[in-house]
């Protein structure tokens, strides 16, 4: 088990690897990890993991937008209270095989952009394989909203395909495709 109550970490590292790479259990309470500049994330939690947050932020670590926390498939995520997370990327290992972000209690803090990925490198293949799947469990309507306001790309690698273009978030948190 590997916890933290605050993380407190600024500046650059070995730029193909996450600074945190998520084996099995990560809890992180306070304090930051922000101007991490990769090419994949700033923290990983790898497939069958647990990753729990409920404070503190992981902001500012891209610049090429692929994310600030990568979830991979089947890892277990609880997102609560006051935490901050510029962008997360979800992925789904095929199309029923996906992560994704378990609200756990109340969550008033932020999600600024949330991707889509998967191990295909068909955009449109991703797209479907997200369609009706769960992304966001147990959210609010001010979450669900908060994150349907932040939908970025379904992709493999960047550029993708916007979500927001043809898929919504709805109420249940499940990823529809939108009424024409």
């Amino acid at each position: 088990m590997f916890e933290i109550i605050a993380l407190y970490f600024t500046g650059i590292i070995f730029p193909i690897i996450p600074f945190l790479y998520i084996v099995q259990y990560f809890k992180m309470e306070g304090g930051e990890i922000t101007e991490n500049r990769h090419i994949t994330a700033a923290v990983q939690a790898s497939a069958g993991g647990t990753f729990e947050m409920s404070g503190g932020s992981i902001t500012g670590n891209t610049t090429n937008g692929i994310a600030d926390l990568f979830i991979d498939y089947n890892c277990t995520f609880y997102l609560s209270d006051n935490a901050r997370i510029g962008v997360i990327t979800l992925f789904a290992n095929n199309a029923t095989t996906h992560s994704s972000i378990t609200i756990n209690g109340i969550f008033g803090g932020t999600v600024t952009r949330l991707h889509l990925s998967g191990d295909n490198r068909n955009v449109n293949t991703i797209a479907i394989w997200w369609t009706n799947a769960p992304v966001i469990i147990n959210g609010t309507a001010n979450v669900i909203s908060m994150f349907n306001n932040g939908l970025g790309d379904f992709r493999y690698n960047p550029p993708g395909q916007p979500i927001s273009a043809t898929h919504i978030l709805n109420a249940s948190g499940i990823l529809v495709l939108k009424e024409n």
